[in-house]
């Protein structure tokens, strides 16, 4: 039986999350941590170098920007003995002895703006903190990633710059085609299987700091479709063929791989995971012959993606039903499905923070679809029959000059227009009720809707309506679900009574899976083992 562990942390390598996440699956074991290793640091001192493994391959260091300032991980003083940091000769301060676990405190963030540790974002995912070397510049080699089989992930890649998912190949052996990108997306890169990342458009909430640290590349359609066929890749992630949007992008990507695997004699293994709850055939049709024709064009190439995908996760059981009834899920013997709930882990950064009674928030897109003006029509019932409810706005959208106007109307109502990351968390943690009563519009309808599993990373109670892709969950699990077709003459009265009698935020955090459903899901469509084996579970529901 060893006497204890020897933890090796990379510099710039490693971030925050994933040290928590390893010391607390040391102490789960009750493993006794005898020391910190501080590996791949460089040279202090103007004349400074790198050391690290040996390689034949030439490469460029990559110096940060020199406007952005890092700071070394805050640990607990040192009490045992440890290695010296290479090329030094000098043992690092701050990093624990013999059984002590790392205690992650608060590092500034860009201009030294104070920040709680690491800012998780949607889904409980790390944001760009890492934990630095001395001097905060990166050398070569290894980096851990989270998940259930952590590998790692030198050098970097030819398209994104980020680590390459295997060593020694000079590129990464999977990438993600999306049409559009956002920030959520990028946080969630972060703690995913490391692909490359290519898309076309971004959302309004990009964040360009997080661009800086996951490298996606933006390239059109026929590009894409080249860069996927020339790389080479082994596992190919594409928008679901549900968002018919998105299918001549997706379309384009799978001519170029199947000339591509024709010339490699090979087959390219193609996933996506699927929220879509809306029947394509149903959305509302042009009036001019071209479009028209475009259209029924995006309907034959959704049919012709789907038979071409080897591995589906659902989300929702609302997805799984409508493929079902709109593709067919029962005639394919060769695709490997699963659904798993979308549901997110709790958010670490609740622990740094207490709800406060009667807070209601509204987050994200301000906007007619996002039932925002719903919510300001029912505020004037809610805040009679609660006299201590305060309404927070927080996003921006269409409706921004009406928020403003409740807020100069009344002292109760709190407007904070497009904020950064931390401040969202913040509110989140004060809240006990988040309120999104999306409604059908056009050929939109709310998937899942992110401001829903923010609220639920953060233990607040959640009204909204079933339009939502989770309704049935959260029926089940007590929270305020509204028909849609109601919201005029329900949502004041189901808010008032969630803002005066809130779900217990800890019995919100039991309720939620213990990983994120998203890492959950791209563990499972990225699982080579399980490819190889080909004999996954094709219905196994996992909620």
């Amino acid at each position: 039986m060893a006497d204890g562990v020897v933890v090796v942390v990379g510099a710039r390598r490693v971030r925050r999350q994933q040290l928590t996440q390893a010391m607390r699956s040391l102490a789960g074991v009750e493993a006794r941590v005898l020391g910190f290793i501080l590996a791949f640091a460089p040279r202090s001192g103007p004349g400074g170098s790198y050391y690290g493994y040996s390689t034949n391959r030439r490469r460029k260091l990559r110096f940060l920007p020199s406007q952005r300032h890092h700071d070394t991980l805050d640990l607990p003083p040192i009490t045992g003995t440890i290695s010296a940091v290479p090329g030094t000769g000098k043992v690092p301060s701050g990093i624990p002895g013999p059984g002590i676990a790392p205690v992650l405190g608060k590092a500034p963030g860009p201009s030294g703006v104070p920040r709680g540790g690491v800012v998780p974002g949607p889904d409980g995912i790390p944001g760009a903190d890492t934990i630095h070397g001395p001097g905060g510049i990166p050398g070569p080699g290894a980096r851990l990633t989270p998940g259930p089989s952590p590998r790692p992930i030198p050098l970097s890649s030819p398209i994104s710059g980020r680590p390459m998912s295997e060593p020694g190949d000079g590129r990464t052996r999977d990438v993600r085609v999306y049409k559009t990108l956002r920030t959520a997306h990028l946080e969630r890169a972060l703690a995913l299987t490391p692909a490359d990342i290519l898309y076309q458009e971004s959302r309004y909430d990009f964040d360009e700091e997080l661009v800086a640290e996951v490298r996606p590349q933006q390239a059109g359609d026929l590009r894409s479709a080249w860069l996927v066929a020339r790389n080479g890749y082994e596992i190919v992630e594409i928008n679901e063929p549900a968002a018919i949007d998105c299918v001549r992008r997706s379309a384009a990507v799978l001519a170029a791989l199947l000339l591509s695997d024709l010339v490699r004699r090979r087959r390219t293994r193609i996933v996506a995971y699927a929220i879509g709850n809306v029947d394509p055939r149903t959305l509302p049709r042009p009036t001019a012959w071209w479009p028209r024709l475009g259209r029924r064009l995006d309907l034959i190439l959704a049919r012709w993606i789907w038979l071409r995908l080897d591995r589906v996760v659902f989300g929702t059981e609302a997805a799984r039903q409508l493929y079902g009834t709109v593709f067919g899920i029962a005639g394919r013997r060769s695709l490997r499905w699963t659904t798993i709930e979308a549901l997110p882990a709790v958010c670490d950064c609740l622990l740094d923070g207490e709800k406060t009674p009667g807070r209601v928030l509204f987050l994200g897109d301000l906007s007619a679809r996002k039932g925002f003006d719903s919510v300001l029509a029912a505020w004037a019932t809610v805040r009679h029959h609660s006299p201590d409810a305060v309404l927070t706005v927080v996003g921006r959208g269409a409706l921004l000059d009406d928020a403003y106007a409740a807020a100069r109307a009344d002292s109760r109502v709190r407007v904070i227009a497009d904020p950064p990351r931390d401040v969202v968390h913040a509110e989140l943690r004060r809240a006990s009720v988040v309120v999104l009563p999306s409604r059908r519009q056009a050929a939109w309808r709310e998937q899942v809707g992110l401001p829903i599993v923010e609220g639920l990373a953060h233990g607040c109670t959640v009204v909204t309506t079933d339009e939502t892709g989770i309704a049935d969950w959260l029926r089940r699990n007590g929270h305020g679900v509204i028909p849609a077709v109601s919201v005029g003459d329900l949502l004041a009265s189901v808010i008032t009574e969630a803002a005066a009698r809130p779900l217990d935020a800890r019995a919100v955090c039991a309720s939620l899976p213990r990983q994120d459903s998203r890492l959950e899901a791209d563990s499972w469509m990225f699982a080579r083992e399980v490819i190889a084996a080909g004999s996954a579970d094709k219905s196994g529901d996992r909620r």
